[in-house]
């Protein structure tokens, strides 16, 4: 077996059914690059108290499978449940193989409440003395 059909068969969990693209790249970008470079990303970072903390887990857990893994089935069954959770609360409503967005998927990232940006307003107005900040 060569280098090449060797990496292919290591990768082969990226592509868990046909036309799940937006999944398949955004799971990829997520499980080989945030997650495993960057510490924000964490599952210990995010918020329990969030509505789709439970999806944001289950996306870790797919993070931590391991790619040297002999059983890509597993890996992509575990993709399938991720896909049904997300549609059974209705974060992603879209049908299966539906062509959608990728930027739809990263309200993922909701319960990391400290990568969300916080913005603060300040109003005032020297005519009659208002200062005020939101």
């Amino acid at each position: 077996m060569g280098k090449q059909s060797q990496i292919d068969d290591a990768l082969d969990w990226i592509q868990w059914n046909k036309n799940s693209c937006r999944y398949d790249s955004f799971i990829s970008v997520f499980s080989l690059g945030l997650f495993n470079k960057f510490k924000e990303f964490n599952l210990l970072k995010s918020s329990k108290q969030h509505k789709y903390h439970k999806e944001y887990a289950l996306l870790c857990e797919i993070a931590q499978f391991p790619l040297d893994s002999t059983s890509s089935l597993e890996r992509k069954n575990l993709i399938g449940r991720f896909w049904t959770k997300m549609n059974e609360v209705g974060l992603d409503n879209n049908e299966k193989g539906k062509m959608r967005f990728v930027q739809e998927l990263l309200l993922l990232f909701a319960p990391l409440l400290h990568l969300q940006p916080f913005f603060e307003e300040e109003r005032i107005c020297k005519l009659c003395d208002l200062k005020e900040k939101r």
